[in-house]
C-alpha cells in the first residue's frame, strides 16, 4: 500500500523514531497534507492543491480509473484553480463525473487567453475605489483568474506594465453627510483603452 493510499485507509498518524508522526499524502500531488472528516466527506488541506473535500469512497473510485496517473495532475490544477475562484473555500468533489467536469471547465477557461484576460480586467477595474489598491481589487482579480493573491498581484503589475490598466488617485474625498474633506486619497484601477495581449508575466 502506498503512502498516498494511506490517507484514505485510515492508517496514518503512527509514530516513527526518525520523523515523529507520519503525515498523509495528498492523493492529487503527493504533497504532505492534513485531513479532517466533515459532513460532506474527507477534507484535505494541501500546500499545493489547497483545500478540497472528497466524497466517501471517491478516492478509491478515482484510483481505479485507467487514466488516473495522467488525470490526477490535471485534477490537482483544476482543484487549485477552483479553490481561488471560490474565494478560497474548499472544493467539493462529489463523484468522478464532477472531477471530470472540473478539469473540463479549466480547459475551457484556458482555451482563449485574450477572452480570459478581458474578463479578468473587467472584474479588476469594476472593484471600485479603495485606500489600499492592492487589497480588495486583488482579491476580486484572484477570483476571476483562479489564482492566489500573490500570482494575481503579479498579473496586475504586468497589466499595468503593458499599459492595459493604470491607477487613478483621488487626493481628497467628501464624507457622506459631512462638509469636511478627508486627507486619505482613494485609488482606483481603470482601463487605459489599449489593445489586449494575453502574454503576461503572471501566467502559469
Amino acid at each position: 500500500m502506498t503512502r498516498a493510499s494511506l490517507l484514505f485507509a485510515g492508517e496514518v498518524g503512527e509514530e516513527t523514531a526518525e520523523r515523529g508522526v507520519i503525515l498523509p499524502l495528498c492523493i492529487l500531488c503527493d504533497s504532505e497534507a492534513s485531513e479532517a472528516m466533515v459532513d460532506a466527506g474527507q477534507q484535505v488541506t494541501c500546500p499545493i492543491c489547497q483545500r478540497y473535500i472528497l466524497a466517501e469512497g471517491l478516492a478509491a473510485d478515482l484510483a481505479e480509473e485507467n487514466d488516473w496517473p495522467q488525470f490526477r495532475s490535471k485534477l490537482a490544477r483544476a482543484v487549485r484553480w477552483q479553490f481561488y475562484r471560490n474565494g478560497q473555500q474548499p472544493v467539493k468533489l462529489r463523484s468522478a463525473t464532477s472531477a471530470e467536469w472540473l478539469v473540463a471547465s479549466l480547459e475551457v477557461f484556458e482555451e482563449d487567453p485574450e477572452r480570459r484576460e478581458r474578463a479578468a480586467v473587467e472584474a479588476f477595474v469594476s472593484a471600485g475605489l479603495f485606500e489600499d489598491i492592492w487589497d480588495e481589487p486583488i482579491t476580486k482579480l484572484s477570483r476571476a483568474l483562479g489564482r492566489s493573491r500573490e500570482q494575481s498581484r503579479l498579473f496586475a503589475e504586468d497589466l499595468a506594465a503593458r499599459g492595459i490598466v493604470r491607477i487613478v488617485t483621488y487626493e481628497t474625498r467628501q464624507l457622506e453627510g459631512e462638509t469636511s474633506l478627508t486627507r486619505t486619497p482613494l485609488k482606483q484601477w481603470v482601463r487605459c483603452g489599449k489593445k489586449y495581449s494575453a502574454k503576461s508575466a503572471g501566467s502559469e
